[in-house]
């Protein structure tokens, strides 16, 4: 139907539609009209009226006033429909008909632009405002805007500056506040955010992540399992003893860190309890006050690392321990509890566990610069304290001893220990880069001992250290002293001294068991690897026995004379055979030989001395060869039937060679005689005297006439009558050409 005008509207006299200050607006269409909601505008109502509209007012200052002038009064204004079947529509309809926007305004007495829901007439937006504000739009594609005009998502909050963005409030019933996040049909819950008492309670049904950034890159996820990762989105992938929290990515470098005050602690709890010592079992604390680390299991701190870097273990307070970078306490300590460390492989190989102590002659670590001779490798010190200072009582160190090259590091280990009185240790013994054990005695009779069920039974030692150099080695309680190869006894020494080589009851000093029965395993042998092989024996008289028969059978002694002596018979009842003399001289059968060589026997030996040739040679063999320096002047000569008495004739060996000239008249002067050595009055025989020989031919005679020795002893003189025959050979040359010349003049008379 057409739009009428208000005087066309004769239905409001029907009823009481309109009473007191309220304007009841009702359809008053056709019956039969088939829609029933018809639109009745302000336009349209008004139309044709030029002036404002006031109900309750006579003077309307809009086109349309509603107003009441009762205190407390309610003022309404109805846009609906009565109809109790069909489809009603109720609308109010605000038209602009130019640029403008289409408000509906609520004011205030007095306060115009209270609050306003509006339109933008060129975005079609919806807007809220109040105090004049715009308070939240809804813009043309649905998005809404709270605190902004400009809204970019479905949600847009801006807060004002100090002012919460959105704020939850709890339920009146049980003062919990709840987000829930569904899925687009709404029928499975994802999330929610949830406040219950003071607490907020964030989650996911699935995985709960926390991003950063421009891009929002995930930063840290909480998975299904409530394990937690963060700048890692898989925890549940590490092992599940450890990934309730799983920090870094794998890969690059992570960290974690803990910031406290520069006076305060950051600490690292392990906790099995609530209370009590189980709120720290175990704890990692790093305290910046003095910058050290501390470690602790069973509430306890067991290890320090203090600010210089020293680890301490079982105590918090350093010793002061000569710099060392590792000291280990133990307060209280048993039988069945005294270890410190303890170092352990276990491997079905045949490896083994290793401890290093590493030198570089380098300036910074990790610098592997070659060490030189001379430089201490590492010390092992046993430390005690003297009721002030720790005082190292012990060490062993390993120093370089020689040129070090690659491959090559030469290396002594030095083992020391503190005297009684002394306040440093002193090297005892050495382990040389070679093997050699090298033991340093201090003192006499120092060095090592053996010891036996609480006994110190045996020693290697020096006897005076420092004076002479002496060693010893024995037994220091009444037990011989054994020398055993391949488990078997080989030498003993008796506990009064006597010596058993081969035999385990020396009677003697030395005695040399065993059975030499062939020269290839002689009883005793002295083999030198170089120079000449000797038997030194000392004592008033050094006497080599010879014991065949158990009762004696020969000696060799070196008398206090300086003789050595040579005998048959037992030791006390022997009868000398030979002797060599201090001076070199040998005597056989006498006792005064003052010869080089003096043979003595009685008449009833034919042979004092034989040199018998085997060979059974008839050429001439050299049987005893006479030399000065290195150069033969004589010698005896045999063969198989004669010897011969040789002297140097060599001319090679002469100068100042004559002839003999006056061979008769020295021969003249010789003085032949017969006579009885004193010795054997019995035989008579040609010779000469030694003395007036000597005045002829002074080389056939030896000694001075009447010659005594220092001892006022007769030195007699000698004579080598070979030496007569040059000069009866010239003699003898004289008188032949004699004989020839008178020959020759006898010749001439009797042929005259």
């Amino acid at each position: 139907m057409a739009d009428r005008k208000i005087t066309d509207l004769t239905a409001l006299a029907a009823g009481s539609q309109a009473t007191g200050d309220f304007l009841t607006i009702v359809d008053v269409s056709e019956a039969a009209a088939v829609d029933k909601n018809k639109k009745i505008t302000v336009e349209s109502l008004f139309k044709g009226i030029p002036s404002n509209v006031g109900i309750g007012t006579s003077s309307p200052s809009n086109n349309l006033d509603v107003l009441s002038t009762t205190p407390g009064a309610t003022v309404n204004a109805r846009v609906g429909s009565t109809a109790t079947s069909g489809a009603s529509n109720a609308n109010l309809i605000i038209n602009n008909g130019g640029t403008g926007n289409g408000t509906l305004r609520f004011d205030y007495e007095s306060n115009s632009n209270r609050a306003s829901i509006g339109v933008t007439a060129s975005t079609q937006d919806l807007f809220f405002t109040t105090a004049g504000s715009e308070r939240l739009r809804i813009d043309s594609s649905g998005n809404v805007g709270i605190g902004t005009s400009a809204p970019n998502f479905p949600l847009t909050v801006v807060a004002n500056s100090g002012a919460s963005t959105i704020g939850v409030r709890g339920r009146s019933s049980d003062n919990i506040s709840q987000l829930d996040i569904y899925s687009n049909n709404g029928a499975t819950l994802y999330g929610r955010i949830q406040s219950s008492s003071g607490s907020v309670l964030l989650g996911s049904t699935s995985e709960l992540k926390f991003g950063t950034g421009s891009s929002v890159t995930e930063r840290l996820r909480i998975d299904s399992s409530g394990n937690v990762g963060i700048n890692n989105s898989s925890p549940s992938s590490y092992n599940s003893d450890g990934r309730n929290l799983v920090v870094g990515s794998g890969s690059g470098s992570q960290g974690l860190t803990i910031a406290s005050g520069t006076s305060g602690y950051g600490n690292i709890y392990f906790a099995d309890g609530t209370s009590g010592d189980a709120l720290y079992s175990g704890m990692l604390s790093y305290y910046h006050a003095d910058n050290h680390m501390q470690f602790r299991t069973a509430s306890t701190e067991r290890m320090r690392i203090d600010s210089s870097g020293k680890l301490l273990v079982g105590t918090s307070t350093s010793n002061g321990s000569a710099g060392s970078k590792l000291e280990v306490a133990k307060q209280t300590m048993t039988t069945s509890d005294m270890g410190l460390a303890s170092f352990q492989l276990v491997s079905s190989s045949s490896r083994w566990p290793q401890v290093f102590i590493e030198k570089s002659r380098g300036s910074a670590v990790g610098d592997k610069n070659l060490v030189s001779n001379g430089d201490s490798l590492g010390e092992l010190a046993f430390r005690g304290s003297d009721g002030t200072n720790y005082l190292t009582g012990a060490s062993i160190i390993a120093t370089v001893n020689g040129t070090t090259g690659t491959n090559d590091l030469p290396t002594d280990l030095r083992f020391s220990t503190t005297a009684d009185g002394a306040s440093s240790p002193t090297e005892r013994m050495r382990i040389d880069s070679s093997g050699t054990v090298i033991v340093k005695a201090a003192s006499a009779n120092k060095g090592i001992e053996l010891e036996a069920n609480g006994s110190r039974v045996a020693r290697f030692a020096v006897l005076n250290p420092g004076v002479d150099h002496t060693p010893s080695i024995g037994t220091l309680l009444g037990n011989d002293f054994y020398f055993i190869t391949n488990n078997t006894e080989r030498m003993r020494i008796g506990i009064s001294g006597n010596v058993g080589i081969g035999t385990s009851s020396p009677a003697s000093f030395l005695s040399v068991g065993g059975n030499a029965t062939t020269t290839a395993k002689p009883t005793v042998s002295v083999v030198p690897s170089s120079g000449n092989a000797s038997i030194s024996l000392r004592g008033g008289s050094p006497t080599i026995s010879f014991d065949v028969t158990s009762g004696g059978d020969g000696t060799i002694i070196y008398d206090s004379s300086s003789d050595l002596l040579f005998k048959n018979g037992t030791l006390d009842s022997s009868s000398e055979k030979m002797r060599i003399t201090s001076s070199g001289r040998v005597s056989i059968g006498t006792t005064s030989g003052t010869a080089k060589l003096s043979i003595w026997e009685n008449a009833s030996v034919n042979e004092p001395v034989r040199i018998n040739d085997t060979n059974n040679t008839n050429s001439l063999t050299h049987r005893i060869s006479f030399r000065t320096g290195d150069v033969e002047v004589g010698k005896i000569i045999s063969n198989r039937s004669s010897t011969q008495l040789v002297s140097g004739s060599d001319y090679r060996l002469k100068e100042n060679v004559v002839n003999i000239a006056d061979g008769i008249s020295r021969v003249k002067q010789l003085l032949p005689k017969r006579f009885n050595f004193i010795v054997n009055a019995d035989e008579t025989v040609d010779g000469f005297i030694a003395h007036e020989a000597q005045a002829v031919v002074p080389e056939a005679v030896t000694g001075t006439y009447n010659e005594v020795d220092n001892d006022g002893n007769a030195v007699m003189q000698c004579m080598d009558q070979s030496k007569l025959v040059p000069l009866l050979t010239a003699a003898l040359q004289e008188a032949i050409a004699k004989i020839e010349t008178l020959e020759t003049k006898v010749a001439a008379l009797e042929a005259g």
